[in-house]
């Protein structure tokens, strides 16, 4: 499908017309009395004058011959009509110019009104894809949203051709690259550009525009083209006036539905959910819904427990029964992975309001994430420890066909009693809520720490390996990935560099652990402990392994704590 743009195209100037206006007519008589002259159309027919043949001076508009001048007088008069022609075709410009901005300012008017009369985010982010098909065509068209919970944009609505990929990660691909940048883009010929990400559909041409608010760009509007068309100017113009409408109307739709939720969120403080959960503070918001610190009324000293509330999609009944049969299949998941002793008790599920409502035990404890930024680099001993401990969990997890698919320092919990981590907040969770939106495939994970075919909804589990061999390297550089996740031509991380004094069995198994390739990494959390065995890390008294104990012991641990301070003087004085 070629451009669609819908403005008049400019006629020519008809010379006839022009040498027959009164004014030009006198001129013309008074330049040439006594004089044979002629001028002709393109054909040779006369349009004024007498002669009709002999040697002519062409006159012409924009490239296109128009006429012809004869006479002893020709080059003079040529060079005069030239003149009045191209005076002519810039009046003629203006004009256009005028009357296409005229109509292109009502057309957003229009928009906008159109834009601005909805607060829902899917009908208006339908709305803005199917007026960028009128007006500039295309293929194919999508329209992105940046998602803050799982750092990546994700298709929210398009028209055209099937969209093979549904997310870009920040700087991935030309869209991900305008919406890092926030600069608008032509690219006529993408197979010249190494941004760009091929796919089955052929692709010739894009455009791309960021969705830009007063406080960052928020998405992007792409369109693209199969044949070999060349986008102008004129049409990123026309796409970036479009884009900066609809990101005023989605930050406003934004606003509106963050408002209730803030309402929704002041209502459930104020009740009981499922009869017996009294919520005591919000411990989070996510992409999915909410995560509550409540406590059971129906149970002795009204003990503390953890409510998730999944907010699924409720404009459709069959995709709410579809949501439905899936989180009771993922309850009785977690039912069943809260048999071991570090991944939290699954203590009930209900629906109530046509919300899912996931409650389980509260893990006292710190966050992994607050542990590494509380240390220094992690000596290599401690980080092996960790990783073992996770993969130990993992062999269970991974044993009853389910992957984790959120593994990061803020899902893993060191338990305050007996100082073992716990895993919590599983990623396959999050899918109930997936599938009652428009894409089949919905990306979970968070940036740094999911690898690519994880976003692309085709994770393995060695997708968690990979995430536990992220967390095992910020753990060592005591960086976060984005400050080191830099890849060279082979898909290699580059970390040795802020901790070259790794052994390098061990920066061995790490490498192949965060293998962009997933037939590069282990298959299995057996073969990572496996490997991990072989790795031979000297001991020194100035790497000597001490276990941090909890910032707010338990009065019940000041015993063991006294007698953890004791051996470590001991030990420290015996070097």
């Amino acid at each position: 499908m070629g451009l669609t743009i819908g403005f008049v195209i400019m006629a020519q100037v008809k010379l006839k017309k022009l040498l027959h206006q009164p004014e030009l007519a006198a001129i013309l008589m008074e330049l040439t009395q006594g004089q044979a002259w002629g001028v002709t159309d393109t054909e040779g027919k006369p349009l004024a004058g007498t002669l009709t043949s002999g040697t002519g001076l062409a006159i012409t508009s924009e490239g296109q011959r128009l006429g012809w001048v004869y006479g002893e007088m020709a080059p003079l008069l040529a060079r005069w009509l030239q003149y009045v022609v191209t005076q002519e075709q810039d009046k003629r410009t203006l004009a256009q110019e005028t009357l296409d901005r005229y109509r292109e300012v009502n057309l957003l008017y229009d928009l906008a009104e159109k834009m601005h009369a909805t607060l829902d985010l899917q009908a208006l982010a339908d709305l803005v894809i199917g007026e960028t098909q009128a007006l500039l065509g295309g293929h194919q068209g999508c329209l992105m949203l940046f998602n803050p919970h799982t750092q990546v944009l994700e298709v929210v609505s398009s028209y055209g051709a099937s969209v093979e990929q549904t997310y870009f990660a920040p700087g991935m691909g030309i869209a991900g690259h305008v919406f890092q940048t926030g600069r608008a883009e032509i690219i006529n010929d993408v197979t010249q550009d190494a941004r760009f990400v091929p796919g089955l559909i052929p692709i010739h041409a894009l455009m791309c525009a960021p969705l830009t608010t007063k406080t960052g760009v928020i998405g992007v509007i792409s369109v693209t083209s199969d044949q070999p068309v060349e986008y102008t100017a004129s049409h990123l113009k026309r796409l970036m006036a479009l884009a900066a409408q609809a990101a005023l109307a989605i930050s406003n739709a934004r606003a509106h539905a963050n408002k209730l939720q803030e309402e929704r969120l002041r209502l459930n403080l104020d009740r009981f959910l499922g009869g017996r959960y009294r919520i005591l503070r919000t411990l989070g918001t996510g992409g999915f819904g909410h995560t509550y610190l409540a406590e059971d009324l129906q149970r002795p000293g009204t003990p503390a427990c953890v409510v998730k509330q999944l907010q699924p999609a409720r404009d459709n009944p069959t995709l709410m029964d579809v949501a439905r049969r899936l989180f009771r299949v993922e309850a009785e998941t977690l039912e069943l992975l809260g048999k071991h002793d570090q991944i939290p008790d699954l203590l009930a599920y209900f629906e109530q309001d046509e919300d899912f409502y996931l409650v389980q035990e509260y893990v006292d404890g710190q966050l992994l994430s607050e542990e590494l930024a509380q240390t220094t680099p992690s000596h290599p001993h401690r980080v092996i420890q960790l990783i073992q401990e996770i993969l130990h969990i993992l062999a269970f997890v991974h044993h009853h066909q389910v992957i984790h698919r959120d593994l990061k320092p803020e899902n893993i919990i060191r338990r305050r009693r007996d100082r073992q981590l716990v895993l919590i907040d599983f990623g396959s969770v999050k899918q109930c809520r997936g599938a009652t939106q428009r894409q089949e495939t919905i990306a979970v994970g968070t940036r740094g720490y999911a690898p690519s075919e994880q976003y692309a909804g085709r994770p393995r589990f060695s997708s968690d390996i990979y995430a536990v061999g992220i967390i095992a390297i910020q753990a060592l550089t005591g960086l976060p990935p984005s400050q080191w996740q830099a890849q060279d031509g082979t898909g290699q991380l580059r970390w040795r560099d802020h901790c070259p004094d790794v052994p390098a069995d061990f920066a061995q198994v790490l490498d192949k652990m965060v293998r962009e390739q997933t037939w590069e990494r282990y298959a299995k959390t057996s073969d990572v402990l496996k490997a991990l065995e072989q790795v031979e890390i000297p001991d020194t008294p100035d790497t000597e392994i001490l276990t941090p104990m909890p910032a707010n012991p338990e009065p019940s641990l000041l015993a063991q704590s006294s007698r953890w301070l004791v051996e470590t003087a001991r030990r420290l004085i015996q070097g």
